[in-house]
């Protein structure tokens, strides 16, 4: 049906009244009483075009409202435990443990959950769970562990469009470790997200070398993560060199990154690449020690590095007419 003009609608309302006619009005809520009602024709119509000057007026506002929402995603609060982590979620779990993590989960527990809303997508055919975190796996978590709803937006989209937002969100995020991100890349190419490592790239915006990088940080052998304390703590900048090192002797750096799962406390992670690199013992890893002491107050020590083929020896109150006899029991020792 076609839509009346407002001066049409005028018309119709007034149609039939005559001069003399009088056109109803609305019961004043205010003053209790009825208006005064006009007794011509244009008098019914100048009161029917206030009226319907009051309704476009508030059909104004009511669009400009709903204008300044436009694009805007509501939220809803879930039940985290009915939420699943994503197939790509790209955070190890040394994220969720430490004093980084406490103090993050202490925040959000202070706010009574998550005042940034995490993003979900819903489960095609639910069942245990009926939602699948797009972005936003620690806030998930943290809620999850505290017992709090979590607020979440949710929308439907795709694989691609949610592997995309989840990097995208991430890379933003100053705690994400270069191991994590290449767990992700590594686990979106297994899956056939994308045909290659060129288009992942190309797809995700980001540099192709860097990529690969992280890539080739997931992809190192168990032996070599396990000689870090956590492979959080490898940099991007260290994959180049390691898997060189991979490359030219594959069992000479396994063997390295065995001997240094056997040391407490473990080297730091750049001492650690070094040596995994080289064989080298850098000044600040920590050495094997081992200590003797004699009746009359003479003592040493005996250093070892992480191979246990090194070692320096250093002796205290010992008499200068001792070394020669040192140096034939260390002889002796070699044969």
């Amino acid at each position: 049906m076609k839509k009346l003009s407002i001066k049409d609608r005028a018309m119709a309302a007034t149609a039939g009244m005559g001069t003399q006619s009088e056109v109803a009005a609305p019961f004043d809520s205010v003053s209790g009483e009825l208006p005064r009602k006009p007794k011509t024709g244009p008098g019914a119509m100048a009161a029917f075009l206030e009226r319907e000057s009051d309704v476009i007026h508030e059909n104004r506002l009511i669009k400009e409202e709903l204008k300044s929402w436009d694009g805007a995603t509501p939220t809803r609060r879930l039940d985290p435990t009915k939420v699943a982590p994503s197939r790509w979620a790209n955070r190890h779990q040394d994220s969720f443990s430490g004093p980084e993590w406490d103090a993050f989960k202490a925040e959000i527990a202070a706010a009574g959950g998550n005042v940034q809303a995490i993003k979900v997508r819903p489960i095609l055919q639910p069942g245990a769970f009926e939602y699948e975190v797009v972005f936003g796996h620690r806030r998930h978590r943290a809620c999850l562990d505290l017992g709090l709803l979590v607020v979440a937006m949710v929308e439907s989209i795709t694989d691609q469009a949610l592997f995309e937002e989840m990097d995208r969100e991430n890379r933003q995020r100053a705690d994400l470790r270069p191991f994590e991100q290449g767990e992700m890349y590594k686990q979106a190419l297994d899956d056939g997200l994308y045909p290659s490592l060129r288009k992942m790239a190309a797809s995700l915006g980001v540099d192709v070398g860097n990529l690969s990088k992280a890539l080739s940080l997931a992809k190192l052998p168990r032996d070599v993560l396990g000689a870090f304390a956590s492979p959080l703590d490898i940099q991007l900048t260290w994959a180049s060199d390691l898997n060189t090192a991979l490359e030219k002797e594959p069992e000479v750096v396994i063997s390295r990154a065995k001997a240094i799962q056997a040391t407490n406390p473990r080297p730091t992670p750049k001492a650690i690449v070094e040596f995994l690199k080289t064989g080298v013992v850098s000044n600040n890893a920590p050495l094997k020690k081992i200590t003797v002491t004699g009746p009359h107050g003479q003592s040493g020590q005996i250093k070892l590095d992480l191979t246990g083929r090194s070692a320096v020896v250093s002796l205290k109150n010992v008499a200068p007419d001792k070394l020669k006899q040192l140096k034939e029991v260390i002889q002796k020792f070699f044969a």
